[in-house]
């Protein structure tokens, strides 16, 4: 459960996915335009917070993951 929990608040805090598809979708774009969507994800990015933005709900959890997240920056 450790792995699960952990890898939940990361994706809760920034899903990696998201950036994925969309520089996906850049690249494979049509011949010629790739760059021209790579400067219109850098120009359009959204906020990204750091995990310290986010508060994890710790009841319940082992003081190992506890350990983990704080590692990770979440309060």
């Amino acid at each position: 459960i450790t792995a699960t929990t952990l890898n939940s608040a990361i994706l809760r805090a920034y899903d990696v996915t998201k950036d994925d598809r969309a520089m996906r979708d850049a690249l494979y774009s049509a011949p010629g335009e790739a760059g021209i969507c790579f400067d219109r994800l850098r120009k359009n990015y959204p906020r990204r917070r750091e995990f310290g933005h986010f508060a994890v709900d710790a009841d319940g959890l082992s003081v190992q993951l506890r350990r983990d997240l704080t590692a990770l920056g979440f309060v």
